[in-house]
């Protein structure tokens, strides 16, 4: 999987290196490029691909706003994992299913007669609409540190909507050398590929590919 854009001289690669550094030392070009992110890719300067296939940005890529507390009710995180037990419902669990609407159409009735005035309910006790009320998110407590949590949110991202990439921005002023390089193994242990804008300049290390781009905007490859 290969990550493409206009200022870089040749794609940064995730095949070898899960993780990779993108210094941007020219303030113009930094700015540029994650108002382009959290525009949502908009214009489109970012081109992920696979196998030199291009693949769909927003679907295939995620943002993360904020290293230390990630989103966890990601509307698509969300969708997939509503859908994922609506689908145990029907196959693993049928006679609870079952069961479980009757006792809430008893519920309905009860209420409905217990009020002084005419009332019916809406409410269809669907599996789609019995999940929506299990309002089912990831657990989100018992992290030990910012780096943990972080880890769990793109392991489940990438586990439930299949996520390919990960982009941050400004990861070395939240955490040390040493942390940073903790966290890159615990990614890459996970096989997540991920990818932090910085805007200063990071000291190279075998925990991940670094590239810079000078304030010249010239591209400068860096090994580990």
């Amino acid at each position: 999987m290969m990550l493409a854009h206009p200022a870089l001289d040749t794609p940064l690669c995730f095949e070898k290196q899960p993780v990779q550094v993108l210094c941007v030392e020219n303030k113009a070009l930094f700015r540029e490029m994650l108002c382009c992110l959290f525009a949502g890719n908009d214009p489109a300067r970012f081109v992920l691909s696979e196998n030199l296939t291009p693949l769909d940005f927003a679907k295939n890529a995620f943002f993360l706003r904020d290293l230390l507390f990630p989103d966890f009710s990601d509307k698509a995180l969300s969708r997939r994992i509503d859908a994922l037990a609506e689908s145990l419902l029907h196959t693993d669990t049928p006679e609870a299913l079952a069961e479980l609407a009757r006792a809430v159409a008893v519920f309905q009735n009860q209420v409905c007669a217990a009020l002084d005035f005419d009332v019916e309910s809406a409410f269809d006790p669907t599996p789609h609409n019995l999940i929506k009320l299990l309002a089912l998110r990831p657990r989100t407590q018992g992290f030990e540190s910012p780096q943990e949590r972080l880890v769990f949110f793109c392991a489940v991202l990438k586990k439930y909507t299949h996520c390919k990439l990960f982009l941050a921005h400004d990861l070395f002023s939240y955490f040390s050398h040493a942390e940073a390089l903790r966290l890159f193994d615990a990614l890459a242990q996970h096989g997540i590929a991920f990818l932090t804008i910085e805007s200063c300049a990071v000291k190279r290390d075998a925990g991940f590919g670094l590239y810079i781009i000078d304030r010249d905007l010239c591209c400068i490859h860096e090994s580990g």
